[in-house]
Order: structure tokens, then sequence, then C-alpha cells
């Protein structure tokens, strides 16, 4: 958990700053499937695709393909990811792993947000509060538990704890990955493994209480 004064937009232009000067994703893909992966002409590689959310108004995400295992939005569109019945409203998404809807959020404070506050992951695959898994104070901390595995794994913990925890690394990548790059912008450190599932009950015992749920339908 670095204490310098990074921000989520430097995270943002992190993986900008890569995607633009490497090799393009979508090189091999035609003009008309590019667009339909959301590239336009003038965005340089940045990605969109338009969310339909429950007030009626689509907005647009903006993000870039990452190779740590998720996907990042730009800042200008990180509001609520949907999945009202199962995401706190109190939330807006900033990262997916564009898998079965998993994706990672902001607890907002008084409507705002930033890399200061609280991170919780969002499975709408399951059903109720206990969807959702706190994973950090803040972004740096859940960007060092996720640094030795990549984002995209981080769901495991909900579905299967065990082998989460069997198989995480003992080491911090210190090669020329992207995870590797990452750690050393940003400071990061992985968690020690024996320290995780306490360090997640006591994210849980702060921070869950504090997350908003729409009343149950069923009742």
């Amino acid at each position: 958990m670095p204490p310098g004064p990074h921000t989520y937009a430097d995270l943002y232009a992190f993986f900008r700053d890569r995607r633009e000067a490497g090799p393009d994703p979508l090189a091999p893909y035609s003009d008309e499937e590019r667009r339909m992966c959301g590239r336009r002409p003038a965005t340089g590689r940045e990605l969109g695709y338009w969310d339909g959310l429950s007030d009626g108004e689509p907005r647009e995400r903006r993000y870039y393909l990452t190779d740590c295992g998720c996907s990042i939005f730009n800042s200008r569109t990180v509001f609520h990811g949907g999945y009202e019945r199962v995401a706190p409203a109190n939330t807006v998404s900033f990262m997916t792993t564009m898998m079965d809807g998993c994706h990672f959020n902001f607890v907002t404070r008084r409507g705002a947000w930033s890399a200061d506050c609280p991170v919780v992951m969002t499975l709408p695959g399951s059903s109720g509060p206990d969807a959702n898994v706190v994973l950090g104070a803040n972004l740096w901390e859940f960007l060092g538990l996720g640094l030795r595995t990549g984002y995209g794994w981080l769901d495991q913990l909900y579905w299967q704890p065990d082998e989460f925890l069997r198989e995480y690394p003992d080491r911090d990548p210190d090669d020329d990955s992207e995870l590797g790059d990452l750690a050393r912008r940003f400071g990061l450190t992985g968690w020690d493994r024996d320290a995780i599932r306490p360090r997640l009950a006591e994210l849980r015992d702060e921070f869950f209480p504090r997350l908003v749920f729409p009343p149950d339908p069923g009742t």
C-alpha cells in the first residue's frame, strides 16, 4: 500500500500508455470487428461500450484491456456497474474481469470516490449481499492482493477460497510482465498467504456494514 500521492488517474495512465505504445490487441481484426469491440477512429486504442442502467439512461464505458486479467475504466466513465439486485447502491465500478459480470468497485463517500475508498468485488453470478467481498481498504491494498495472481483470479476467493490460497504465489512478480511493471511503478507488494483470511475478515467487519443494498424484492 504505497504512501505516495498516486491517484486513480495515474493507474489508468499506466495502462493507457502501455496500450497506446505496445502492439495493438485488435490488429488482426477488420475495421467492422474493431467497431463492434468498441474501437472508434479518434480515440486511439481505448475501447468502449454502452451500459443500460436502471434509470433508463444509457451510459458509455471507455476502457483499456490489460495483461493483468482485467479491463480498467476511464475515470470519466466510472459509475455504478449495474446488477442492481446484487451490487451495493453506494458503489461505482472501475475494473472488470469481463467474465460473468465480475467487477471491482469503490465504496463511495457521500457520492464521491477516489483511490482512497474501500474496494469491493461484486459477483453477479451469485445473489444477495454475500455476493460482495471487500478486498481492500483502498485501491493500493486491493492491487497488492491481486499482484501475484492477476485480477481475473480474485473471484476464486469467493468460489474456491481454499484452492486460491493453496496456489497463491510466495513472491511478487519481478520480471518484465505488466504485473511486474505495475508493482515497480506504484511500489506495490503482494499479501502474505497466511495474512489473507484474517485481513479479509477485518475488512468485512470494518467496511461491509457501510454497503447499501436495495430492498429484497421478496419481502
